[in-house]
């Protein structure tokens, strides 16, 4: 009976988070536009070599790679593979990828596909970076792909507020690529929290802390949550925590872009 509520409650969610909208912001034409502006670079406005490429060639050299960090939260790490933090106190989840850091210009990027109702800018963040992550499972010895991706879930009254998920957005683009399908309602939010930007580190750790509900699908047991950006990694982790306790085996965390202390 409790499985069948949170299935109830959760396919609410989703359909919820296709179809409201803001009232009187989201006309026809202005969807039509966002579809239309990845044609011209998203960072100089100028005209892409290529449509289908997510900025232009002169931006795109500005774009930092990730390098390799810690085997579990990819922090970057001095020496060994596993960061002093994580040998201490290992995280909920089992890996976190992103190929990119974040900053300028990918925190721009970011930003424009977060804030500014920019929904094609998000899915193509998604297909930019899926072959990144397809490549963490293509390595000898590596871990099988993950069955399912999960976006991290907004809550209802930033979902209504905002209009769209961008997470949701992001997964669309990398499941495109990797056929891994996306389940929007295998878990979400019941609790309107601060946002993680606007606290310390401390902080974040437990401002999420008993706020997703999710439900175990049968058959799946390994899964990928998606998210934009990744800095302390609380919200990945207390989500894979919920997830794992509700009897997921393991879950991966892929984000477009990692925060790094210098």
């Amino acid at each position: 009976m409790k499985n069948f509520a949170i299935n109830m409650r959760a396919n609410a969610y989703d359909k919820y988070a296709r179809w409201q909208r803001p009232s009187g912001r989201f006309s026809t034409l202005r969807k039509l536009n966002n579809w239309l502006v990845p044609a011209l670079c998203p960072l100089c406005g100028e005209v892409q070599e290529s449509s289908s490429a997510l900025v232009c060639n002169c931006c795109a050299a500005n774009i930092a790679p990730n390098p390799a960090g810690c085997a579990l939260c990819n922090d970057q790490i001095e020496n060994g593979s596993i960061c002093g933090r994580c040998i201490t106190k290992p995280p909920a989840f089992d890996s976190l990828s992103a190929p990119w850091l974040y900053k300028t210009p990918m925190d721009e990027l970011i930003g424009k596909a977060k804030f500014y109702e920019n929904y094609a800018l998000a899915y193509q963040l998604g297909l930019a970076a899926a072959d990144y992550f397809l490549a963490c499972y293509s390595e000898p010895y590596s871990e099988p792909m993950p069955q399912a991706l999960v976006p991290v879930p907004l809550y209802i009254g930033r979902l209504a507020e905002r209009g769209y998920n961008q997470a949701s957005l992001i997964a669309d683009g990398i499941s495109k690529i990797s056929n891994v399908p996306v389940f929007k309602n295998i878990v979400y939010k019941n609790l309107a929290t601060p946002a993680q930007s606007t606290l310390g580190v401390k902080t974040r750790a437990t401002n999420l802390r008993n706020s997703y509900v999710a439900h175990k699908l049968s058959g799946i047991h390994h899964l990928a949550i998606v998210d934009d950006v990744a800095t302390s990694g609380s919200t990945f982790n207390e989500l894979s925590r919920e997830l794992k306790n509700v009897g997921y085996q393991r879950v991966d965390c892929w984000c477009l872009a990692r925060s790094k202390k210098q």
